[in-house]
């Protein structure tokens, strides 16, 4: 079973708050700039000021792990280069072609695919994908 986890992206602050569980231990984090004292119950009910992006249980070639809003690098033979989104598309994570319409379902059965994939960004932090 996939680890259930979420990242925030902070509107207010423009940044992300990431490697938070959803269970297990009640946990305060401390924004030290504003003093603002919140935890990841508060982050779901203000969706006006916190963006959730949830894990998708897979980790891309370095190993790094995956989130709902990633953008994905691939690399073909000929060093063409293809980016997809990472989104939840009916009842699942897909990645998204941004240049056309076809996605790649973003499940355990397609999980060799996205080991030869990059995440290079997210949707939030990086401009001009």
């Amino acid at each position: 079973m996939r680890e259930i986890k979420f990242r925030f992206w902070d509107k207010d602050d423009r940044r992300m708050i990431a490697g938070i569980p959803v269970y297990g231990e009640f946990t305060r984090y401390k924004d030290s700039k504003h003093r603002r004292f919140w935890d990841t119950a508060a982050a779901f009910r203000y969706p006006d000021e916190f963006i959730p992006m949830q894990y998708t249980g897979l980790k891309d070639k370095n190993g790094v792990e995956i989130y709902e809003g990633d953008l994905l690098k691939k690399e073909g033979r000929k060093k063409e280069v293809t980016i997809f989104e990472v989104v939840f598309h009916e009842a699942g994570f897909t990645a998204k072609n941004t240049d056309s319409p076809s996605a790649v379902p973003a499940s355990p059965a397609y999980a060799r695919a996205f080991e030869r994939l990059e995440v290079i960004g997210n949707i939030h932090e990086t401009r001009n994908y």
